[in-house]
């Protein structure tokens, strides 16, 4: 069995929670219909995300093939 793994950056450009959980969840919809898992996500170092308004993740992703 062959396990790949995958991770997406993602920059949020809102500081509202009810905004990032709807970006987070269509990103990851979007990579799930791709034929990935989510696994977790994982929030990015400041200095990575001091760019971006409401901060940044790592969301990481998985796949298993024969």
């Amino acid at each position: 069995m062959n396990e790949q793994h995958r991770v997406e950056f993602l920059s949020f450009n809102t500081i509202w929670p009810f905004g990032k959980k709807h970006v987070m969840d269509k990103r990851i919809a979007g990579i799930e219909r791709e034929g990935w898992a989510f696994e977790r996500a994982e929030a990015v170092s400041f200095f990575k995300s001091i760019r971006h308004l409401g901060g940044a993740l790592n969301l990481h992703f998985k796949r298993t093939s024969n």
